[in-house]
């Protein structure tokens, strides 16, 4: 009974603190897309060949592959958050169980 409510809360807990990671991730990918963004527009306003122009496209190309990496950072958050949503359905009802003093 306690043990068992004790870990089941843990484990929902550690969820949870997954459910933030996911929204950080989310977060982190948007705040990336804006400054890829950002430095898109910024880039126009050089001439293509210029030596600012170059280096606006070296830095657009990093912020792009860290854009990249958060992506698929985020989908594999979320991917998982969806996977845990059953399991934390299923473990929020035996709390409730466990609390009114049903099942075993």
């Amino acid at each position: 009974g306690a043990e068992e409510l004790q870990a089941i809360e843990t484990l929902l807990r550690d969820f949870a603190e997954d459910k933030q990671r996911a929204t950080s991730a989310r977060r982190d990918l948007e705040e990336l897309r804006a400054e890829a963004s950002w430095m898109q527009r910024e880039l126009l306003t050089f001439a293509p060949s210029s030596p600012e122009a170059e280096e606006a496209r070296a830095r657009l190309r990093a912020v792009e592959a860290r854009v990249g990496g958060a992506e698929t950072k985020a989908k594999e958050l979320a991917g998982a958050r969806e996977r845990q949503m059953p399991i934390i359905k299923s473990l929020s009802a035996r709390i409730l169980m466990l609390r009114r003093g049903d099942g075993p």
